[in-house]
């Protein structure tokens, strides 16, 4: 491979959650938070590998500061469903909660919480995905989405010598990073004429949605003109990779978003082209520590933005070891 020259409510649990020494409870909100003040995480969804690493970066951050000799922290799971977290939220109102931080379904759908939020004068901490309207929340910790896709595309299309067929691999139709990521990758198509997108098609941000979709594009009458995916996360990437593998095709560039450790693994392998890191761990911190101050009264940023890095084979060592 030629190298490049530049780098998911689940059902109620009786026990609760413990890594790192941090407890989130699971199930509601307890009825005594024995004087200490809550900070609710309500996220989209529970099973994604990535807003799981956002928990664990919260997690770290709480224990890493002793934050739970002095919070109560809740959890929540959308289960990917508009309707089920704005219930949550208005629940968390219900209970008087001091913060709520909240990783968007949709970045329509999911203004009805953040307004909830808004009206009942509780903070709602944004984190990850954004919503249509993101002054509506108290604070935003995040990447710029649209970014993640420019450096993507930019690494592909070098990749190819500027020129070739290329596939498109959407996260759901609808969600924040799908549009624009989207919008980054044909940005920077914009200025390689030569590099024709001849199918796209979203696998739901889904491993093995990418491998029925990438077998469907191989069995038709482009399969055989296909020489890169850039696909909207590292799992579809992935997905996409073993589809390809078992049709024999090792010919074609792969490239993700989200740095995951098994993506990183087959990047140092030259089974996958590039990948773009970003910082799950970092994000759910700054979340955490921005509800706090803000629960505290003390002086924030509104606005905090943690930049997208482009990963080669050549760097891959050192974003694997951010998972030790």
């Amino acid at each position: 491979m030629k190298k490049l020259s530049f780098k998911k409510t689940i059902s109620i649990m009786v026990a609760a959650i413990m890594l790192l020494g941090v407890v989130f409870v699971t199930a509601g909100f307890p009825s005594d938070a024995g004087g200490k003040k809550i900070i609710a995480l309500c996220i989209a969804q529970a099973s994604n590998e990535f807003q799981s690493r956002i928990k664990d970066g919260m997690e770290k951050y709480i224990s890493d500061n002793n934050l739970q000799n002095k919070y109560e922290f809740t959890f929540q799971d959308g289960n990917f469903d508009t309707a089920t977290q704005l219930q949550q939220v208005e629940n968390m109102i219900a209970q008087g909660v001091d913060a709520i931080i909240m990783i968007a379904v949709d970045a329509k759908g999911s203004m009805a919480s953040v307004l909830a939020a808004n009206e009942a004068g509780i903070p709602i901490i944004g984190c990850n995905t954004e919503v249509d309207d993101i002054s509506q929340l108290t604070a935003y910790a995040g990447s710029i989405t649209v970014e993640s896709g420019r450096i993507e595309m930019a690494a592909l299309a070098e990749l190819m010598g500027g020129k070739g067929k290329l596939v498109e691999m959407h996260g759901t139709y609808g969600h924040d990073p799908q549009i624009y990521r989207n919008q980054g990758i044909r940005e920077v198509l914009a200025g390689y004429p030569d590099i024709k997108v001849i199918a796209e098609n979203t696998a739901n941000w889904s491993r093995d949605e990418a491998v029925a979709v990438m077998e469907n594009w191989l069995q038709s009458d482009i399969g055989k003109d296909i020489t890169a995916v850039v696909a909207h996360n590292d799992a579809m990437a992935v997905g996409a990779m073993v589809a390809l593998e078992d049709m024999g095709r090792k010919d074609v560039l792969i490239a993700g978003i989200d740095a995951n450790k098994d993506m990183l693994g087959y990047l140092k392998e030259g089974r996958v082209a590039v990948t773009v890191f970003q910082d799950a761990v970092g994000q759910g911190a700054v979340a955490v520590e921005t509800a706090v101050k803000i629960v505290e009264g003390q002086p924030y940023e509104q606005y905090n933005w943690i930049p997208y890095v482009l990963v080669t084979p050549e760097t891959a060592d050192e974003y694997l070891a951010l998972y030790d």
